[in-house]
């Protein structure tokens, strides 16, 4: 009973109510995915959901390449910027922008060698030019949303994924004359939407008296950059699996492989994403109260065991009836991914408090370092593993990259507290 009232007492505190909000807005993502890719499936083929489901985890990647982790700069040093505030978050945006253009052209030029299967992009302008528009969209809206966060109002970023629903609609108009690209922009028409409306109305919400202007204020990018930097390395190689494995299974595959392990994978992301929501709540809160962080981690561990681990029980009871919404097919090659990518979201929540915490202490090298050995372990595994296993060595290896990972924190942390302990006796 103490632990229930001290709970729902917890759940007053900013670090709590940001991270429900983040998470409320995860759940609606999900829900606005889940139904999106649901239409989709019953009205595009595998061969073309499979394409969609290949280019979208790439756009992201090339969104992250293109920010050089100025996302996590923000969180860390706009709560302290005073007056600067304004041209930080224009210098972020300005170069941002200018990254993503020139990244997505440098793709464009290399795409058959990078992926043969998207050539099709660069021979219609329409295509050519909605890749280029939407790369920029991918890139920015990750970092407006930081924007609330660093400002400890997330309730924006959930008003933002409100705005994203209209993806719903696109795909059933834009099937008869798009095509496969039709998904794709139906993704990046609605993500283009919120991130003007959070640009323009929103973020001076949070941010008194901002105007977006474009600027470069070196004194305040130099100020983020060796911060910045680092972590821009750790979310390059976070996210390289997820958005490299798609490409993977395309090509020593099939495309309609893709689409099996995309929407597995979708569906397990709502458990990742509990994760997400309160280590990002964790390292804004600690950013601001840092001489706090013990407790906060303490809290924020509960919370997010207290909301996982009931989810996983869910997933691995009924997410073969959640995967038969998409049809027979999707459930009978992606049941085992998913069972397994649920599974592996308890050593997704360790590593990633452990990383928050890192992030409000400045301490780069496991920043940089645990997901790049996590990454390294999913993408070679997973070439090991599809020859003789298919898709499943896909998960395999993905919950072998993020189980080791996690042990090894694990032992670092147990050693750390034994060697704290010794030393006060």
């Amino acid at each position: 009973m103490a632990f229930i009232k001290q709970f729902f007492k917890d759940l007053r505190t900013p670090l709590y109510k940001n991270a429900l909000y983040l998470m409320s807005n995860t759940a609606l993502a999900s829900v606005v995915t889940f139904f999106f890719w649901m239409i989709v499936a019953r009205y595009y083929n595998p061969s073309q959901v499979g394409v969609a489901a290949a280019l979208i985890p790439l756009m992201a990647l090339l969104g992250i390449l293109s920010r050089f982790g100025f996302e996590m700069g923000l969180v860390r040093f706009l709560p302290s910027s005073g007056k600067d505030s304004k041209a930080m978050i224009n210098s972020c945006i300005t170069i941002t922008t200018l990254a993503a253009i020139l990244i997505s052209l440098v793709f464009l030029v290399g795409m058959d060698i990078w992926s043969p299967a998207l050539l099709f992009i660069r021979e219609d302008w329409v295509f050519l030019l909605s890749f280029i528009v939407f790369s920029v969209a991918f890139a920015l809206s990750p970092l407006v949303n930081y924007i609330f966060v660093a400002r400890r109002n997330t309730k924006f970023v959930l008003a933002g994924t409100c705005i994203t629903g209209l993806k719903l609609v696109f795909p059933i108009l834009l099937i008869s004359f798009l095509g496969a690209f039709g998904i794709f922009v139906s993704w990046g028409l609605a993500l283009l939407i919120a991130l003007l409306v959070g640009i323009f109305a929103f973020v001076p919400m949070v941010n008194a008296g901002y105007r977006p202007f474009p600027t470069v204020k070196k004194n305040v990018v130099k100020k983020m950059l060796h911060f910045s930097a680092g972590n821009y390395a750790a979310v390059i190689f976070g996210m390289m699996p997820a958005s490299l494995l798609p490409l993977i299974i395309m090509n020593t595959i099939n495309v309609e492989q893709v689409a099996f392990y995309y929407i597995a994978f979708t569906i397990a992301t709502l458990l990742f994403a509990i994760t997400d929501a309160v280590c990002l709540s964790l390292f804004a809160e600690g950013s601001h109260f840092e001489k706090e962080l013990r407790n906060i981690v303490r809290k924020a561990l509960k919370l997010v065991l207290v909301l996982l681990i009931p989810a996983v029980i869910i997933v691995m009871l009924f997410g073969e009836y959640v995967l038969l919404l998409f049809g027979s097919s999707y459930s009978s090659e992606g049941l085992v991914l998913l069972r397994i990518f649920a599974l592996s979201s308890i050593f997704i929540a360790f590593s990633g408090i452990f990383l928050a915490t890192r992030r409000v202490l400045k301490r780069m090298k496991p920043i940089v370092g645990l997901p790049a050995f996590s990454a390294s372990i999913i993408i070679g595994f997973s070439f090991m593993l599809i020859p003789s296993m298919g898709l499943v060595g896909v998960a395999v290896a993905w919950i072998l990259g993020r189980g080791i990972t996690a042990v090894g924190i694990g032992i670092y942390v147990g050693l750390g507290m034994m060697r704290e302990r010794s030393g006060k006796r």
